[in-house]
């Protein structure tokens, strides 16, 4: 939920209602006072001028409680394009080489398109998929939604097709059997929208059988029945590593003598991107550039691009929300030139600045995003 990601939105709702308590408190004590005056002409004008002030600090308190919780509501409506707005960030090349292989693909009615993209758990690998469901995708095929499956990724490298095409079987038709290929392959000939199949490989899990993991899920899509004219099905590999920011100095030594395993899957998959899958006959491949941090360079240029859908021709909050990811950058401890931050952390950040603005602006401008 939205509330999960902006924890200052709620923090202002609760400020709210402990102000409104501590007025009708003091309220209280007020009318205690007065309620000795025999008559009201008796009570003191400075108390009769506090207790005014008071019901009028309650009421200003209870419209703004009203308005925040009346953009509640507004930003519900427009979650969507609010919440993806700061996953829409950067990532431009990735769509770029996404294009050129949709593009490719447009030219052969009878080939599927598989995707390999790479980055630390850190990158909302989940969020870049949600933006080429959502946003790319539907905009480059006029189609107003995609139809996706998450499909589980195999445990073990012993039988993996044969669990690859159960765990399909399971999600897409809905049978615990390992030959259905072709019956998988009807299913989604049928959706109207082009199909996404999507599954997420943990690289701490496979270590050094990462690649020989990758071969084979790429050769079990080389032995997919051919696809119908017209039918549209992309298949995304999500290939996680770890996170680890602050390595000891015996893993660094590792990485800087021995290589890392992630950095050898990274050579691999450049090697795989540069023979543009030539291998494979039945499909068409691409390995997207691999989902890195996000430099303030990057994040003040998704300010002017995107920030302005939400809240056009406000320049006072462009400026002040590049002011805010100025400061975020230079709190960020990071030891890369220049400074990125993984997107995962960035965008909670920037989503906070994004609801800030919703709720205190007398102008809803999100609003206009409404369908």
């Amino acid at each position: 939920m939205m509330s999960d990601y902006f924890p200052s939105y709620r923090e202002k709702i609760k400020s709210i209602h402990q102000q409104i308590a501590e007025v009708k408190k003091n309220l209280n004590l007020i009318n205690e006072d007065i309620s000795w005056y025999p008559e009201y002409q008796d009570i003191p004008s400075a108390k009769r001028k506090n207790k005014k002030e008071q019901e009028e600090k309650l009421v200003n308190l209870r419209e703004q409680l009203g308005r925040i919780l009346e953009t509640q509501a507004d930003l519900s409506k427009v979650s969507k394009s609010l919440f993806m707005a700061p996953y829409l960030i950067d990532r431009i090349q990735h769509e770029l080489a996404l294009l050129k292989a949709v593009e490719k693909l447009n030219n052969k009615v009878d080939k599927l398109l598989v995707c390999l993209i790479h980055g630390d758990k850190q990158q909302s690998q989940d969020m870049f998929l949600e933006r080429l469901r959502v946003d790319f995708l539907p905009k480059k095929f006029q189609e107003p939604e995609m139809t996706i499956y998450h499909v589980r990724f195999p445990e073990t490298l012993k039988n993996f097709q044969d669990q690859l095409q159960y765990n399909l079987a399971d999600t897409i038709v809905g049978e615990k059997i390992t030959e259905l290929n072709k019956e998988i392959n009807h299913v989604l000939a049928e959706s109207p929208v082009p199909v996404i199949i999507s599954t997420y490989m943990y690289c701490e899990h496979w270590l050094k059988s990462a690649w020989p993991v990758i071969n084979s899920f790429l050769d079990f899509w080389e032995n997919w029945p051919f696809i119908s004219p017209n039918q549209h099905l992309f298949v995304f590999l999500f290939i996680v590593s770890d996170y680890k920011q602050d390595s000891g100095m015996l893993e660094r030594f590792k990485v800087l003598f021995l290589g890392s395993e992630d950095s050898e899957l990274n050579k691999k998959l450049n090697k795989l991107s540069e023979s543009n899958f030539s291998q494979f006959n039945n499909f068409y491949g691409v390995v997207l550039p691999k989902l890195e941090g996000i430099t303030e360079q990057e994040a003040a240029e998704w300010v002017d691009v995107v920030e302005r859908k939400h809240f056009p021709d406000n320049l006072a909050f462009v400026k002040d929300t590049k002011s805010e990811i100025q400061a975020i950058f230079n709190q960020y401890q990071s030891k890369d030139k220049p400074k990125r931050i993984p997107l995962d952390q960035l965008a909670r950040k920037l989503s906070a600045i994004l609801v800030d603005y919703a709720v205190t602006s007398d102008d809803y401008t999100a609003r206009r995003e409404l369908p």
